[in-house]
């Protein structure tokens, strides 16, 4: 035989073997994923009802990939404010419209912030609740009553977040690199209890992470290494500790104030020193790069790890201050011991 021809027949085997291990570790992550229990929604008949909110009052600026986002009170009137003041003792209550103009049904998963700690929340007339997973058709809208208990005298920031894709529990690295600063939605309020607009500001900023100063990044980014290449996916083993970077940075010419937050399986986490949130204030030009560590207590299975950047906290909210940055959604492939 000659020595090119056997070149020739090794290089082929090494390719076919190459593949086989290749469709197999897919197959193993195909597995993974079908084996999960599908996801619960929540009913969308509720009692309390409003006229609905298709094709009218639609925000320009909510707007998202096909998605329009609304506030209502009580009598179906949209909202233009995004500061609220409420009696002491007293509720909010307001409808979140939601209009899915894409030609595909979608589902959803919201839960709520307050004063940047995830709170329980109701909606229409049901019992409290960490979140609401529901379903709407395409070119549907959806008025969701909700309501949140009294909160104590003082001013409150409330975020309501919206999971877009919750019931996809893939490794597919299509579908990760699609989520990067997509894949959450946001409804940013603030209200005043009882006249008063004190604010729990007594936080430490900075306290967390190491400075740089560098203009690469505006936002929040979240990776393996303490570096910016792109993380889409991870393997860990159940109860070990999931350990990654968070970087938080203003390229911005003015100063900026920040909380961050982690998400795993679209719960708030406990990610460093048995902090849940953390507050910077960033002049020009700097990043902060936070060691992070996660617990993962979850059984085998695809879940979804992000982080949010609320900008301004301890503000009244308004159109121009309300915004939220998401990092990629990362893939988080849990497996038995």
């Amino acid at each position: 035989m000659g020595h090119n021809k056997l070149i020739s027949i090794l290089l082929v085997s090494i390719l076919l073997l190459f593949s086989g291990c290749t469709k197999e570790t897919e197959q193993k992550r195909e597995n993974q994923t079908n084996n999960q229990p599908k996801i619960s929604l929540d009913s969308t008949n509720f009692k309390s009802t409003i006229a609905s909110t298709a094709n009218r009052d639609k925000l320009p600026f909510a707007e998202t990939g096909g998605i329009n986002l609304g506030v209502y009170n009580q009598n179906g009137e949209i909202e233009k404010d995004f500061n609220f003041n409420i009696e002491e003792n007293q509720s909010f209550k307001k409808f979140i419209s939601l209009g899915n103009l894409i030609k595909t049904e979608r589902v959803y998963k919201m839960f709520l912030l307050v004063d940047y700690k995830q709170s329980e929340f109701k909606v229409d007339d049901r019992e409290l609740a960490k979140d609401f997973t529901f379903k709407v058709g395409a070119g549907e809208s959806i008025e969701i009553p909700i309501e949140i208990p009294p909160l104590p005298k003082g001013l409150h920031d409330i975020t309501f977040v919206i999971a877009k894709f919750p019931d996809k529990k893939t490794l597919d690295e299509e579908f990760r690199k699609q989520t990067d600063s997509s894949n959450l939605l946001f409804v940013r309020l603030s209200t005043v209890v009882g006249g008063d607009e004190t604010v729990n500001n007594q936080v430490k900023f900075n306290s967390y992470g190491e400075k740089k100063t560098e203009d690469i990044l505006d936002g929040v980014y979240i990776a393996k290494e303490n570096n910016y290449k792109r993380w889409l996916t991870q393997d860990v083993i159940k109860d070990k500790d999931l350990n990654f970077y968070t970087k938080v940075g203003n390229n911005s010419d003015t100063r900026k104030q920040y909380a961050l937050i982690q998400l795993f399986d679209w719960e708030q986490m406990k990610f460093i020193d048995n902090k849940d949130v953390l507050f910077y204030d960033l002049k020009p030009n700097t990043v902060y790069s936070i060691k992070s560590k996660i617990p993962i207590k979850k059984d085998k299975g695809v879940y979804d790890l992000t982080s949010i950047l609320i900008h301004n906290p301890f503000q009244k909210v308004t159109i121009y201050n309300q915004q939220v940055d998401t990092a990629i959604r990362v893939g988080v492939n849990v497996e038995d011991k």
